[in-house]
């Protein structure tokens, strides 16, 4: 999390929103999103799990896509912790369009709570959020959902709109500032909404732990993004000095900071092992009515 809110190009980020908002927009061909997911490996983005909540992905990158090597390997981590677990992302599913079907915002952002906004109607035919089935936050609203510690989408929403007010209303005299805070609140409240429906599908990743690029790929991150940094050469580390508290207290910062998101991992795993016994259940199910000369062409 800190080091998420300590990136120096997070008000650069925040100057321009609208770019944020436009990165995976519906209409735009698979490579140039991929592009615009991988440009930076300190981004993070949302996708909607299996439960219809909310799941933070960060540090993608893309193996692959270059004269070397044509196909495309995206890879990224899920959770914040030392147990953030290297995967590789199936960008049919992530960066397919996502032309949802919504209630109008103006709706949604009256509305002050969960209930209020699922007893919304939708109005018929009328596709109200151009996106991906992810979607890429600028860095305000990133922190400030990694903050709240919710994965409720739709919950999110009326506290989501708050602070992009008071955003704009902090920044309505900066003229660097291009975008709207609430123009991409809005963009999150009509996908959130989705996911919290049902109307953004889940994002598939595949658990590949004998993978050299991520395994190298995911110490690599968990170096520069845990580990603090060397005391610059010449300064002496002293019983009792101040390069030494300074240091013990970064040390107890990352030991804090490594202990965070165990159960998000293990549930991860635990979730892949649980799709594929049911996919090989299914498979089961399919083959056990065929003829046996049937199933005995198809298991050769």
């Amino acid at each position: 999390r800190q080091y998420y809110a300590d990136l120096a190009s997070n008000e650069d980020g925040d100057r321009n929103m609208d770019d944020f908002s436009l990165a995976l927009a519906a209409g735009k061909v698979t490579q140039e999103k991929i592009n615009n997911l991988t440009e930076d490996k300190n981004s993070l983005f949302f996708t909607a799990d299996e439960d219809k909540r909310l799941q933070l992905i960060h540090s993608p990158v893309n193996f692959g896509g270059r004269r070397t090597r044509k196909e495309n390997k995206v890879a990224c981590l899920i959770g914040l912790g030392s147990n953030a677990t290297p995967v590789l992302l199936n960008t049919a599913s992530a960066l397919a369009d996502c032309n949802l079907s919504t209630p109008t915002i103006d709706d949604i952002t009256n509305c002050a709570t969960k209930e209020e906004i699922l007893a919304l109607v939708c109005p018929q035919n009328l596709v109200t959020f151009p996106g991906s089935n992810c979607f890429i936050p600028s860095p305000w609203l990133r922190d400030f959902i990694i903050d709240s510690d919710s994965l409720d989408t739709i919950d999110l929403i009326p506290s989501v709109i708050s602070r992009a007010k008071t955003f704009d209303e902090d920044h309505a005299d900066d003229p660097t500032f291009k975008g709207k805070a609430l123009a991409h609140a809005e963009d999150f409240a009509l996908w959130g909404y989705g996911v919290g429906t049902g109307g953004v599908p889940e994002t598939r990743f595949r658990i590949l732990p004998e993978d050299g690029d991520l395994r190298n790929y995911s110490k690599q991150r968990h170096r520069d993004c845990l580990l603090p940094p060397i005391p610059a050469s010449g300064g002496s580390i002293t019983e009792g000095g101040s390069n030494s508290t300074g240091i013990l207290s970064q040390l107890n910062h990352t030991m804090a900071r490594q202990t965070e998101e165990a159960e998000e991992a293990n549930n991860l795993r635990r979730k892949e092992i649980e799709r594929l016994e049911e996919k090989e259940e299914r498979k089961k199910n399919k083959m056990k009515d065929l003829h046996s000369t049937v199933t005995n062409m198809i298991t050769l």
